[in-house]
């Protein structure tokens, strides 16, 4: 078992549960206002978070799909991706046109779509590596001659961890405090001092005290362990022999884990629904 005092933020299971309900919603008001620029007032879950009839957008992303209401009215989409992975970008983009068309209905009208925003939380995205130190970067589509904001239904805001640096002490704002949580929260021993006050501790207090079932502790316990496993090779290895070590490493957890929850009794569904394999991945173990 693993000695942590707080769960991992960035480990897909924990996020949702921390950010994906209304149970603690003000968590995502607060985290979206940092980093959106927006004063957010109101939010509404929009339910699934499959992509229907994409099999490259896998299960077991954590992907949170919400309806902001702030004073433009725009939608979110929030993902959390602790891989990474190749064509990230893609992905967003895929993950920006699923907002966009799926507003449209028999009565629905094209002037009355929503502006939607991809909100991503990575540790690394490999088509950025080019921007040394820049963590956070904010997307929108700008004429290239007068620089105008003319289109605005689409927006990315891009996070990678493993540029942010910046130390406890030297935290200016909301948005460095929630970028420190996800990098840094899980190998605390205590609330640090800097987010002993308002939704910053009540999402560690959430972190140390939350409890998941056998499956989902197993799930959690196995998705650590292999992140740790790759962190220690990470040196070794040249960047492509990483990117393909952590494609083996990840596909051979999830296939231990399966068969480990199938010996449990747990359907194949929910064993899909833990390890982001395939019904049919499952069906042939």
């Amino acid at each position: 078992m693993l000695s942590q005092v707080f769960m991992n933020p960035t480990n897909d299971l924990v996020f949702k549960r921390l950010f994906g309900s209304n149970d603690h919603v003000n968590l995502l008001i607060s985290l979206l206002s940092a980093l959106t620029g927006r004063k957010i007032e109101e939010i509404t879950f929009l339910g699934n978070e499959t992509v229907p009839g994409n099999k490259q957008l896998k299960a077991g992303k954590a992907i949170i799909d919400v309806y902001c209401r702030d004073e433009d009215h725009n939608k979110f989409i929030v993902e959390i991706q602790n891989d990474a992975e190749e064509n990230l970008l893609q992905r967003f983009m895929l993950y920006f046109s699923r907002a966009y068309y799926g507003q449209l209905n028999p009565k629905a009208k094209l002037k009355g779509l929503y502006p939607v925003i991809v909100v991503a939380i990575t540790h690394r995205i490999p088509d950025l590596d080019h921007r040394v130190g820049e963590h956070f970067s904010h997307h929108r589509l700008l004429n290239i001659k007068t620089y105008a904001h003319d289109i605005k239904d689409i927006e990315f805001v891009l996070v990678e961890l493993s540029k942010f640096e910046k130390k406890e002490t030297e935290l200016e704002n909301d948005t460095e405090r929630w970028l420190y949580f996800f990098k840094h929260i899980k190998l605390a021993k205590k609330i640090p001092a800097s987010l002993q006050h308002g939704v910053f501790k009540k999402a560690c207090e959430l972190l140390q005290h939350m409890r998941l079932s056998e499956a989902e502790q197993m799930a959690y316990e196995f998705s650590e362990i292999k992140a740790m496993s790759m962190e220690d090779n990470a040196e070794k290895l040249a960047a492509g022999d990483i990117r393909r070590a952590e494609a083996k490493g990840k596909a051979e957890a999830q296939l231990e884990l399966a068969k480990k929850l199938l010996l449990k009794k747990m359907s194949v569904d929910e064993v899909a629904e833990l390890t982001g394999l395939s019904v049919e991945e499952i069906q042939k173990l």
